[in-house]
């Protein structure tokens, strides 16, 4: 059997033959991801995403404070100055 003639035979085996789909399914499966890994690489990844925003928003609550902290300080300073 040519080449050609296997590639046009092999969808309709696919479909009707189960042992051909089984065969194919067994061959691939060491170099396709399923699915299910597929699945499990999106929920880690949602994961590390999300422990990645609570890094960033705690940084961002973490900088308001100190930007607050360094204006009280700017402020007292002034009011110091003015005292003199």
């Amino acid at each position: 059997m040519e080449k050609e003639e296997f590639l046009r035979l092999l969808p309709k085996l696919i479909r009707e033959d189960n042992e051909v789909k089984g065969a194919i399914i067994s061959a691939l499966s060491g170099v396709m991801s399923t699915k299910s890994d597929i699945e499990k690489i999106i929920e880690h990844s949602d994961k590390r995403f999300e422990e990645l925003l609570k890094h960033i928003n705690t940084g961002f609550e973490q900088s308001k404070r100190d930007q607050q902290d360094l204006s009280n300080k700017i402020d007292e300073i002034i009011v110091a100055i003015s005292s003199l």
